[in-house]
């Protein structure tokens, strides 16, 4: 099979993509009670398996290319969330939808970030023709601040309104393999890889600092690629990951929102004019995310209650988990991402 190489495994809403060759165990019989080593032997030869396993009883077992792959292909257009190798399932790029729910941007900082991302979409030319051979065409985004204001959001909006045609988009929790890379490099060379990595400062627990640099410029970072990155958490980041432009050439800080944002934001998902959102109201709501501004607002409607109860409501929440819950996630940090498996192949 040629390189660009992807496998389409799975059928209807239930399918991933994956560039590698899923193997599973074949079982063998032989038809000996108990074989003597000459005849184990005669049998691996047999079979021309050099990782064949033998179990007592005369069976063996070898590795074997999955049937159920289907037709190889281009990976469409589209968007996706990354998933690590798992028993079974090789490393793989799972279809996914945006959301659809009433999206509350900071205009200030998406309009900022609109104009310079499409103004990167459209400069590849400029791009090729820095010095005698052109430099990589390549941008990186970290977005900051506080949870709650819609940091993800924001790049989803930017991705559905002005992704390129002909782009792929990928949301990646923890690290790619090495493998995975080299099979992007070469299956999307010519195509926009528009990478998003959801909280930066997890990643960096997963990964080795190492990686992660040499993936946003080093020998393994992707030509045409617009990599974005968030976190809630910029203190723990080390400077030598945002400190060189190379690496994210824009930092966007995304704060709660001011006073007269605050009115705009109650005001829209209230359904009232902006004078209908009461000066104390803007007062009392000061220091709260858009989703925490969500939140009085579903309480007051829902709930039936004053805008205080509402917010009073949320302290005694957030109180609560303070006293019962750890302070930080770290189920799920440290497990470490496969370099090389046997078991995987990609087809070359």
């Amino acid at each position: 099979m040629s390189q660009g190489t992807w496998f389409k495994i799975g059928s209807g809403d239930s399918h991933y993509f994956t560039p590698f060759k899923r193997k599973v165990n074949r079982y063998h019989a032989l038809d000996i009670q108990n074989p003597t080593p000459g005849q184990i032997a005669d049998e691996l030869n047999r079979l021309e398996a050099d990782d064949a396993e033998h179990y007592l009883g005369g069976y063996f077992s070898t590795y074997a290319p999955d049937q159920l792959l289907y037709n190889a292909c281009d990976l469409p257009d589209g968007i996706y969330y990354h998933a690590p190798e798992t028993n079974g399932a090789p490393e793989r790029l799972l279809p996914m939808e945006m959301r659809t729910d009433t999206y509350l941007r900071l205009e200030e900082v998406y309009e900022q970030m609109k104009e310079d991302i499409i103004s990167f979409f459209e400069s590849e030319e400029i791009y090729r023709t820095i010095g005698d051979t052109g430099v990589q065409y390549r941008r990186g985004v970290l977005i900051y601040g506080p949870p709650g204001n819609g940091k993800t959001s924001l790049i989803r909006e930017i991705i559905k309104n002005d992704a390129p045609k002909n782009s792929v988009t990928i949301f990646f929790e923890k690290m790619p393999s090495k493998a995975l890379v080299s099979r992007m490099k070469k299956t999307l060379a010519n195509r926009m890889k528009i990478i998003v990595f959801e909280e930066l400062v997890a990643m960096l627990q997963d990964a080795r600092m190492e990686r992660v640099l040499d993936f946003l410029d080093g020998e393994t970072s992707l030509d045409r690629s617009l990599i974005f990155a968030t976190t809630n958490y910029p203190e723990r980041l080390p400077a030598n990951l945002v400190d060189r432009q190379s690496r994210f050439d824009k930092l966007y800080e995304v704060e709660n929102p001011s006073p007269d944002m605050r009115r705009k934001i109650l005001a829209f998902l209230d359904r009232k004019k902006l004078e209908e959102i009461t000066e104390e109201t803007v007062k009392l709501t000061k220091d709260l995310s858009v989703v925490a501004l969500r939140e009085v607002v579903l309480l007051c409607r829902k709930n039936k209650y004053t805008v205080e109860k509402a917010i009073a409501a949320m302290k005694a929440h957030k109180e609560k988990v303070k006293k019962a819950f750890a302070k930080s996630k770290e189920i799920g940090l440290s497990m470490s991402n496969r370099e090389d498996d046997d078991r995987y192949s990609s087809y070359e």
